[in-house]
């Protein structure tokens, strides 16, 4: 499964799309090891957003407009740090066939128990539509390859690859024989990625989130 838009770097096998702020299944080694494994790089998660996510993008005015570009429903949160009415930004590429929403801003505590800050939902077109048991392979499988800051859980009624933000980092004086690399501490996001209706959906917030506060905000996503 290809994410076109994906804009944290250390997911393995994905393009950055630009300067990033993104159960019973089966968890991969939520802050374990994997043996071997590299080092993950999300430096670039820090970095400011630039002025446009990515090629191609052009402003909307709203969810219906850039629904009407892209000719497909774009799944999307509606509760109170991330509505409809919340948008700030809406980018949409019809020539890669994606879109990046930024939503305003909000005070902590203003959605009763958040810590505040801005959500930014990527969605595009999937290259590879999956369900069932194929959609579970591949989300355990990327999971896996991401290493200690990453879990499978359910999320929106379908399985999701949860990403750690502000991820403490590895005990690196412990490493076991075999084990390779060690993951200082980083800055990243928290972050949810999964597939709806065929859509590749990625979902961040700032590394403050904790993963339930975010996917109770997902879970909300339609």
């Amino acid at each position: 499964m290809t994410f076109r838009g994906w804009k944290i770097a250390g997911f393995a096998g994905l393009v950055l799309a630009g300067a990033g702020v993104g159960v019973a299944i089966g968890q991969a080694n939520h802050l374990g090891r994997h043996t071997p494994r590299k080092p993950l790089d999300l430096a670039q998660l820090a970095q400011p957003i630039g002025p446009t996510p990515f090629a191609g993008a052009k402003k909307e005015s709203s969810f219906q407009a850039a629904e009407s570009d892209l000719g497909w429903h774009m799944p999307r949160p509606h509760g109170c740090a991330a509505d409809d009415g919340s948008a700030n930004v809406i980018y949409v590429s019809t020539s890669s066939g994606q879109a990046d929403v930024r939503y305003a801003d909000v005070s902590p505590g203003s959605c009763t128990t958040g810590p505040g800050g801005q959500i930014e939902l990527i969605v595009s077109k999937a290259e590879t539509p999956l369900g069932g048991s194929a959609r579970i392979a591949e989300m355990n499988r990327e999971a896996t390859a991401e290493g200690p800051i990453a879990t499978v859980q359910t999320v929106a009624g379908v399985p999701a690859v949860v990403l750690q933000g502000g991820y403490p980092g590895d005990d690196c004086a412990s490493l076991a024989p075999g084990e390779q690399g060690c993951v200082p501490q980083q800055q990243n996001p928290t972050a949810i990625r999964t597939q709806i209706g065929g859509i590749d959906v990625q979902l961040l917030a700032p590394g403050s989130w904790t993963e339930t506060e975010l996917i109770k905000l997902a879970n909300t996503m339609n």
